[in-house]
């Protein structure tokens, strides 16, 4: 998949959280570089995307999402029907139902914006 989007680097590696590896505990943390080439970027954000929904697939998370891919990062928790996000939209909307404290944040979008991409 790397090759496809010609990546040549910026990759920060699969975080290994405890001292035993074990597969259900891996997530990715993929750090890449802001370049001045437009088209370089597309693939690079493209590629995120793709790397994010792939080890979503095998229950690895992403961890600390830039905040344009917290969409995709919060999709991967689908379990139950997504019934985290569905919880979060619940106390979102109960705490804040004008939806003005940090809209998208963590995938979470206030009530009249939810559904847009």
């Amino acid at each position: 998949m790397l090759d496809e989007f010609g990546f040549s680097g910026g990759i920060g590696g699969v975080d290994f959280p405890g001292s035993v590896v074990q597969e259900k505990h891996m997530g990715i943390l993929m750090e890449f570089l802001v370049y001045g080439d437009a088209e370089k970027n597309r693939r690079r954000r493209e590629l995120f995307s793709k790397l994010v929904k792939a080890c979503g697939e095998k229950g690895w998370a992403e961890y600390r999402a830039p905040v344009v891919f917290q969409d995709d990062a919060m999709a991967t928790f689908s379990f139950n029907d997504h019934a985290q996000q569905r919880l979060l939209e619940a106390l979102y909307d109960a705490i804040d139902p004008n939806g003005i404290l940090s809209p998208g944040r963590m995938g979470i979008w206030p009530k009249h914006l939810r559904g847009r991409s």
